[in-house]
């Protein structure tokens, strides 16, 4: 009896220490969203809510951000590991301030940059716009290349009144009629066209790279001392994501699901259909060429253009490469 319940007790004893090791090998990273949750996140949470993360040995703490300036402040700081936003907000910093970052996934190959107007508004190009009021988050990526946009689509930036205002406030203030439009990601078209239904509109989206925009944009950007002093959780962490990334894009309200699970408040349609609006952005004849997450020199070089002319850089204020580390991306090793 005593030999029995010993080995009982050297069982038990067993499980506890195996559940302790478990919990102390689990690497934490702290991971600063953008902005709030939203679809555009979605890879993040199915990854964080189906275990892609645990499995991997990681304990990601996602936070809500403030910005994409503030998110990229705060990995330059080292107050958060990672973050995921703009490529252009990511190039004006660096160019302008040097910071101790690197960009090391590429998430969307294309734009996701887009107008949402009322549809009863007359449209037949970007000249439509003059005259008109655009309302935009304060701390979008989007403002970046906002003017150099309307500019080689032969409109004057000043003919058109643009808002800065919170992000939250963006589709009441165009489904109030407020203003004419707002300045968007094509991800958040499901959720501001909801907004525009209940005030009896109808909404009318109108895609950048539709006019000459097309070059990469949402990437995963890491601290320059966490990628030096933890580099196999750095491609741990990609590891899972590209797992996620593929079981997201095969099930968009798969996504959904994961999120409302994650995130009070989120609804699950609403945010698989969010997501769902991405994959085309994520999976496309660039990534399929070049693999997920990757980057192709040329395709970088013109992203690069873009932000310095927006910004009155030279093209040669910056090696945009050079802001790019490839080698912890699956199979780079």
């Amino acid at each position: 009896m005593k030999s029995q319940c010993l080995k009982s007790m050297m069982v038990a004893a067993a499980l506890l220490l195996g559940a302790a090791s478990s919990a102390v090998a689990a690497d934490k990273i702290a991971y600063q969203l953008g902005w709030i949750p939203s679809g555009a996140n979605g890879i993040e949470y199915l990854a964080k809510a189906e275990n892609y993360f645990a499995k991997a040995g990681l304990d990601v703490e996602i936070r809500n951000g403030n910005g994409s300036a503030d998110a990229i402040t705060r990995v330059a700081a080292g107050s958060a590991d990672m973050t995921a936003v703009g490529i252009e907000s990511v190039y004006a910093a660096v160019a302008q301030q040097k910071l101790p970052i690197r960009v090391i996934y590429s998430i969307y190959s294309k734009k996701p940059d887009s107008i949402h107007l009322w549809a009863a508004m007359p449209f037949t190009g970007l000249k439509d716009l003059a005259g008109k009021k655009i309302a935009t988050s304060a701390y979008s990526s989007i403002n970046v290349v906002w003017p150099l946009f309307l500019q080689k689509n032969g409109v004057d930036p000043a003919s058109v009144n643009l808002l800065k205002v919170d992000a939250v406030a963006l589709a009441p203030l165009v489904a109030s009629g407020q203003v004419d439009g707002i300045l968007e990601w094509v991800t958040g078209a499901p959720t501001d066209a909801l907004v525009m239904k209940s005030a009896g509109k109808e909404m009318r989206v109108v895609k950048w790279s539709d006019f000459g925009y097309d070059s990469y944009g949402y990437v995963i950007v890491a601290n320059e001392k966490f990628l030096k002093e933890r580099p196999e959780v750095a491609r741990r962490f990609l590891d899972a994501f590209v797992k996620a990334s593929a079981a997201a894009v095969a099930n968009p309200s798969a996504v959904g699901v994961a999120m409302a699970k994650t995130v009070s408040g989120l609804d699950a349609k609403v945010s698989g259909e969010e997501f769902g609006a991405s994959v085309p952005l994520i999976d496309n004849e660039i990534s399929r060429r070049d693999g997920p997450g990757r980057f192709d020199a040329e395709r970088v070089k013109t992203t690069w253009g873009w932000v310095a002319k927006s910004q009155g850089l030279s093209a040669t204020a910056l090696d945009p490469m050079a802001v790019i580390d490839q080698s912890f991306l699956p199979g780079a090793r």
